[in-house]
């Protein structure tokens, strides 16, 4: 009798990988015809962005027949430096909500890559760039722009290699805690 047990116990066995390879291979399948709805989608959403550039290229070109390049260009330029003041704006206001609550402080020097720094830049005729105010992290900047920010403090002036100036206007940083001899950043809520 336990030879036969042993048959059946084999076969149970076998019968069980069976399966499991088939539910296997199911989900394979699965997963192909979802790769290949992914992929059509994809392309379809490609191909409609594709079509809306066109689109948006007539446009301009029709635009600019009629008014002139000078003014189609002064009108995007005008459109893109407001987007980039709305996005100032409403980060400005992001970061006087984490001042409010005590998830930032202003500081005199950025110290870490976290180390919130609010610049401005102006070309060498004095004119600002825009967006006006720029909020990045340290470790946001490139490189370069990084080790002059390390070293200079509130209110500095500092020249680029691209014959521009940066000017530190605000620094902040994450406020943390410690809790249980780990470090916490906080979220300002309670």
């Amino acid at each position: 009798m336990s030879q036969g047990n042993s048959v059946r116990k084999e076969l149970e066995k076998g019968l069980s990988n069976h399966k499991q390879r088939t539910d296997a291979l199911s989900r394979i399948e699965t997963l192909e015809a979802r790769f290949d709805n992914l992929h059509g989608q994809l392309n379809n959403a490609f191909k409609q962005n594709g079509e809306k550039m066109d689109n948006i290229v007539r446009v301009l070109d029709a635009l600019t027949s009629i008014v002139g390049q000078e003014e189609v260009t002064a009108c995007v330029q005008r459109r893109h430096t407001e987007r980039l003041e709305e996005e100032a704006a409403q980060t400005e206001a992001a970061v006087n909500d984490a001042i409010a609550a005590g998830t930032l402080v202003a500081v005199e020097t950025a110290a870490e890559d976290q180390y919130l720094v609010v610049t401005t830049q102006k070309n060498a005729d004095g004119t600002v760039r825009h967006p006006t105010r720029l909020f990045l992290p340290l470790g946001g900047y490139v490189p370069e722009v990084q080790t002059l920010l390390r070293a200079a403090k509130l209110g500095d002036i500092i020249p680029t290699i691209e014959d521009t100036t940066i000017e530190v206007l605000a620094i902040y940083k994450p406020v943390t805690i410690t809790v249980d001899n780990d470090v916490v950043p906080t979220t300002g809520e309670a």
